[in-house]
């Protein structure tokens, strides 16, 4: 799975089985999944033509899955936790109907209609590096939509979504061979509930995603690009905001570009660039440490600049400049 923002488009690009809710969704195979501002006056008679001429724009092909979101692309947030991914934008100037589930006198109170934020919507992918059944694809929608109603909760809101609200799920299909040189004998996802550990992963990311997304939305946090949140289990359980120079700078050599520090190739499985390690809980893991592909500036340049580069295309445009690929 490979994503970039462009012209205030989130475009992920892949090898995919896919269940969306939008326009034109469904159940099938795609290779692109994109979230696309539009003004906050959009009123377009065809959404299928105007996704359609979104992924024509970028010159990919009609095998996709579109979102249209008011939300611009600088609050995007993106959350990793292991082989799940999930982006979030997030505004709710439109809630759902006052329906409600508890007393209302126990309910949050809602802003003044004069105070309410502009219409927007609550777009969210999830994107799984292992592969799901159809039935897991479609369980993952509706773990979704409680996290998101779990996090509209927590904030204090008194509505559980917004009247346009979107969910699309992606994972790499069992027949990727990418995948599959990197991770032999990955699992498949049957389930996705809550209780599943694909389910927890989710859950955990679309909480936090859309906490954070509206605050970015809403201006509680200003935000210049995209927002990327790792979630790890090293000392306990705890999720971190990427930043541009960590602690542990430079991890492989001065002046690098720590823009790929979280690798768009992660597996590989290329085996001139990282290994193959056991895990301290026994378990088979890709370990990248030695590779210095994606920490070149000109390297991270051309995979940014080229969203289906592979890495034999990296390591052919690193090698053309005498560029160390791995230490």
């Amino acid at each position: 799975m490979r994503y970039t923002v462009k012209q205030n488009t989130l475009f992920i690009r892949g090898n995919f089985r896919a269940a969306s809710t939008g326009v034109g969704g469904g159940i099938g195979d795609v290779r692109t999944v994109f979230n696309h501002t539009v003004p906050m006056d959009f009123n377009h008679d065809n959404p299928q033509s105007y996704l359609n001429s979104v992924a024509k724009d970028a010159g990919f092909g009609d095998d996709f899955y579109g979102l249209l979101t008011a939300v611009s692309m600088k609050d995007l947030c993106i959350f990793t936790y292991g082989y799940i991914t999930v982006f979030v934008t997030a505004g709710a100037g439109n809630p759902n109907p006052d329906v409600p589930v508890i007393p209302s006198h126990l309910r949050p109170q809602s802003k003044p209609e004069s105070e309410r934020y502009a219409p927007h919507t609550i777009n969210i992918i999830v994107h799984s590096r292992e592969p799901f059944t159809d039935s897991a694809l479609l369980e993952t929608i509706i773990t979704a939509t409680e996290a998101k109603a779990d996090a509209l909760s927590s904030l204090g809101r008194d509505y559980f979504g917004t009247t346009t609200d979107e969910v699309v799920v992606i994972c790499d299909r069992a027949g990727d061979e990418a995948r599959d040189d990197a991770s032999p004998g990955v699992r498949v996802h049957e389930y996705a509930g809550t209780l599943t550990d694909c389910g927890s992963r989710v859950y955990l990311c679309v909480k936090n995603g859309v906490i954070e997304a509206l605050r970015r939305h809403d201006g509680d946090v200003a935000a210049k690009g995209p927002s990327f949140f790792v979630v790890s289990t090293m000392g306990g359980l705890n999720i971190t905001e990427w930043r541009p120079y960590c602690d542990f700078y430079p991890c492989h050599f001065k002046g690098q570009s720590c823009r790929l520090c979280y690798c768009p190739f992660y597996p590989c499985g290329d085996e001139e660039l990282g290994d193959r390690i056991t895990a301290s809980d026994g378990s088979p893991v890709w370990s990248c440490k030695r590779c210095l592909l994606n920490h070149h500036r000109d390297a991270v340049r051309f995979i940014l600049d080229d969203i289906d580069a592979t890495v034999a295309d990296a390591k052919a445009f690193a090698r053309a400049r005498n560029l160390k690929l791995a230490e």
